[in-house]
């Protein structure tokens, strides 16, 4: 049985919805869902790059109706982490599954997909904890994020604990929307799942039943079209900024022509583009056809020693 099969409530039946289950719930006629879950994935997307310098990628996979049995029992070795919403006077469920948490701790250690990681069934160690608990909260910021001009709903995260308990969520075979999300970055992977019990979403069905087009008023094609291309034709000046020398404004009054200014090399070589005191890339300088040039190596990410908190924790 896949994992499709596992997660659907119900098979599709001659002249039933095979999206509507028992409790007459159907994905396909709720659209601000798949909206909800696009934002959630750019969200995560956006806000591993500030954790992770590695390109990684989040997409949507499924939304469907689950009995939550049935996706406890397939997502077997994975880490669940309950998050309560006092909007929705409920509390929902993410999973990431083991290859998802081995795959993001190799990715932190400059590995990639040449060195696969091995699956096993030993207990995760702190430092995988942690890093777990850093990822559960920004899907969390990332829900609220998702949900926000749609429906009024806040995510905290509750507990974290190893999937083993059935009656997580409460009834064992209540009924829930899942949406799986797949991430991949260097030849790595894993899968989270987002599981919202059915009766947290039944009270704002019918917001989630709005079509995305009717939240705001159809506006001037040409006002649109004069618009972007006016923002997209704007003359912004970019400089390259080789590296940054602290002098003390006594040292700037004495300096004449002739004056040499030594580097420290603080920037390796580098050349550092900008854009309205805004870092964008780091370039290489090179020449062509007796011109100096810049060639874009990568783009400057804030980046924090996720590791380093972690091992404080």
């Amino acid at each position: 049985m896949t994992a499709t099969e596992q997660y659907t409530s119900s098979q599709p039946r001659k002249g039933h919805d095979p999206l509507l289950d028992q409790s007459g719930f159907a994905i396909d006629r709720l659209p601000m869902l798949g909206v909800i879950f696009d934002r959630f994935v750019g969200n995560l997307i956006e806000g591993l790059r500030v954790l992770c310098r590695t390109p990684s990628a989040f997409s949507v996979d499924e939304i469907a109706t689950a009995n939550l049995f049935a996706i406890l029992k397939a997502s077997k070795g994975s880490v669940g982490a309950v998050l309560h919403s006092p909007e929705l006077d409920a509390r929902s469920l993410v999973i990431v599954d083991q290859d998802f948490v081995l795959s993001l701790i190799q990715i932190l250690m400059g590995g990639d997909a040449s060195e696969q990681p091995e699956r096993s069934a030993r207990p995760y160690t702190k430092i995988e904890l942690n890093l777990l608990q850093r990822i559960i909260e920004l899907a969390a910021r990332s829900l609220d994020s998702a949900f926000a001009g749609i429906v009024e709903a806040s995510f905290k995260l509750e507990r974290q604990e190893a999937l083993v308990d059935t009656t997580i969520l409460g009834r064992r075979d209540a009924p829930v929307v899942v949406a799986r999300i797949l991430f991949q970055a260097l030849g790595l992977g894993g899968r989270m799942s987002v599981v919202i019990p059915q009766t947290a979403l039944l009270p704002i069905r019918q917001k989630l039943s709005r079509e995305q087009a009717s939240e705001s008023s159809p506006g001037d094609p040409r006002w649109t079209r004069q618009m972007q291309n006016g923002v997209s034709h704007a003359e912004m000046p970019v400089k390259g900024v080789l590296e940054e020398i602290p002098m003390t404004l006594g040292e700037i009054a004495t300096m004449e022509v002739g004056h040499v200014l030594k580097l420290h090399g603080s920037g390796m070589g580098r050349v550092r583009l900008e854009c309205g005191e805004h870092d964008l890339f780091w370039c290489k300088l090179s020449q062509t056809d007796g011109r100096y040039t810049l060639e874009i190596e990568e783009p400057i990410v804030e980046e924090r020693d996720i590791l380093d908190d972690i091992l404080l924790t």
